[in-house]
């Protein structure tokens, strides 16, 4: 992951993030996984920031190659909207961002982190790998929504 630069998103960028993480979502992150859509306009982001939400972005040369959300609820940490550009997945762009997110938690005393993932997508082995366990697994519309929860202290 050389030259790639993980941080906290600012107000400016946030426009980008949801069109990144539009264009993500639309291409599968394993061939034959779920596609799906992601409903995100930068007016939803600036209410999801401006109620706390937080924006991480991978950077390569000043562009924004990948973004993580996280959301501090009841003193847990719940992450979603992982988007990596395709040309930039398989390089370590997601577990840079998912390891800055677990950075975060631990420096705030958080004691769980959690992802809901669509089952169908095929990731969660993925975020297994990261120490998450299944939690839960419910049928919402047309697909398997999964909790997974990482304990980190």
């Amino acid at each position: 992951m050389k030259n790639i630069l993980i941080r906290e998103a600012q107000m400016g960028e946030l426009e980008r993030v949801a069109e990144l993480t539009r264009e993500a979502f639309k291409t599968p992150y394993k061939p034959g996984g779920l596609v799906t859509t992601a409903n995100d306009d930068p007016e939803k982001l600036y209410s999801e920031v401006n109620r706390g939400v937080r924006v991480l972005v991978a950077t390569e040369n000043d562009s924004i190659i990948g973004a993580q959300r996280m959301e501090k609820i009841d003193g847990d940490i719940h992450l979603f909207r992982l988007a990596v550009l395709p040309s930039h997945r398989g390089l370590g762009v997601g577990r840079g961002l998912m390891e800055k997110a677990f950075q975060i938690a631990r420096e705030e005393n958080v004691r769980k982190v959690s992802i809901e993932v669509a089952e169908e997508k095929g990731l969660i082995p993925y975020y297994e790998g990261f120490g998450f366990k299944v939690v839960e697994r419910k049928l919402v519309k047309d697909h398997y929504e999964v909790i997974m929860e990482k304990v980190l202290r």
